[in-house]
């Protein structure tokens, strides 16, 4: 997952400046908030039903 990111990233021009080692870190760091976005929205969508 980390390496199509980084790879999906790095082709991206908004981001052609950034290097390979700044990418992981970036993806590092956001990855749990990520996970918990998306489990919160889970768990809300399920409360809806």
């Amino acid at each position: 997952m980390q390496n199509n990111f980084v790879k999906f990233v790095s082709k991206s021009p908004m981001f052609s400046g950034i290097s390979i080692g700044t990418l992981n870190i970036m993806f590092a760091y956001l990855q749990p908030k990520l996970l918990h976005c998306l489990a919160d929205s889970y768990i809300v969508e399920k409360m809806k039903k």
